[in-house]
């Protein structure tokens, strides 16, 4: 078995066994002690429980990995692997008792993403994928649709504080001249995996966090659809815009935020141009 596969069946191993705790959790969300780290971004203590027992269980199996985690930062940063980690994407779905958040483990080697799990405990869907074999959900693989189009499929829209609004509401109205219509579930993760599985013909959004996307690019990119290309180490230090679809919709969606959203170093100068924590 090669040193991904190795990882990528670990992963999928303990995200699950990760989710179903934080599944058991989420039967009590009213009683969660909630932290807001700035507006509409909230951190709970299952997040910090669930991102701490991933961070135990892979240094005590690649004990010489580096891990990158949306609440503890960075360890080992210049190791081969990198294991990127969002313990609760959709936090605010959580703490509100809405079912739709993920675990979400990305593994990065040589600025490249050549793994990716998102754990949907709720429904007890695992996407999975690994660079150059394929996206599966649970055991069937992901892919065979050839093409879209805006105006007979559902888009879905990722938005954050970290950005203006006037940039979404833009891509909003382009969306609408094309006749398309938009979702936006508050996982950017678990909306690419859609994406992956083709419940969406596409997703777009101005900044992300490398926790956020890297696993959902590889899905989507993994199942046949389209994915804009990034640097992943580039990604894990600054994020970026994300633009991910079939054919047929991802092109429009990449002219919007071409035009939409203008050049990601302004996202960068409004972030201090400071590598993500």
């Amino acid at each position: 078995m090669s040193e991904v596969k190795t990882r990528l069946t670990f992963a999928k191993t303990v995200v699950q066994e990760a989710g179903m705790s934080a599944l058991k959790e989420f039967a009590h969300w009213k009683d969660l002690a909630i932290t807001e780290k700035g507006a509409q971004d909230f951190v709970s203590e299952v997040d910090k429980a669930t991102e701490r027992f991933l961070r135990s269980k892979i240094q005590d199996h690649f004990a010489d990995d580096g891990i990158v985690g949306e609440e503890y930062g960075r360890t080992n940063n210049l190791a081969g692997f990198q294991w990127v980690l969002d313990p609760i994407d959709g936090t605010a779905n959580y703490i509100s008792g809405v079912p739709a958040w993920c675990i979400v483990v990305a593994l990065v080697r040589d600025q490249e993403t050549v793994g990716g799990v998102i754990y949907d405990p709720n429904n007890d869907e695992l996407f999975s994928a690994e660079l150059g074999h394929g996206a599966f959900l649970n055991d069937r693989r992901l892919g065979s649709k050839k093409e879209s189009r805006l105006d007979v499929s559902t888009v879905s829209l990722g938005y954050s504080g970290r950005t203006t609004t006037k940039p979404v509401v833009a891509v909003i109205n382009e969306i609408f001249k094309l006749g398309g219509v938009f979702s936006r579930n508050g996982s950017g993760a678990l909306s690419l995996a859609h994406v992956a599985d083709q419940r969406y013909s596409g997703y777009i959004e101005h900044h992300m966090n490398a926790w956020d996307c890297l696993a959902g690019q590889l899905l989507v990119k993994e199942a046949g659809g389209l994915v804009e290309d990034q640097n992943a180490q580039e990604m894990i230090d600054y994020g970026g815009r994300v633009i991910a679809g079939w054919p047929g919709v991802f092109e429009p969606l990449l002219r919007m935020a071409d035009q939409c959203f203008g050049d990601d170093d302004l996202v960068r100068t409004a972030l201090g141009k400071s590598p993500s924590p």
